[in-house]
């Protein structure tokens, strides 16, 4: 996994993840694993972030496409 994030299409550019919610439970082990590295967090408060995912048909539903 670490070998993953380290990858860069470009050298001189930054690389972008966007990781999906189990990644959550990994940040500790990731951020040890070089503490040096800067990283933004995004955060969204749990209301507005159910409002936007529920904005979708289908995570009303449950059912994803």
């Amino acid at each position: 996994m670490l070998a993953m994030l380290g990858k860069r299409d470009r050298r001189d550019a930054p690389t972008l993840i966007k990781a999906n919610v189990p990644v959550n439970f990994l940040l500790p082990q990731l951020a040890a694993a070089d503490p040096a590295a800067r990283a933004v967090l995004l955060y969204l408060p749990l209301r507005p972030y159910l409002q936007a995912i529920l904005r979708d048909d289908n995570h009303r539903t449950g059912c994803a496409m």
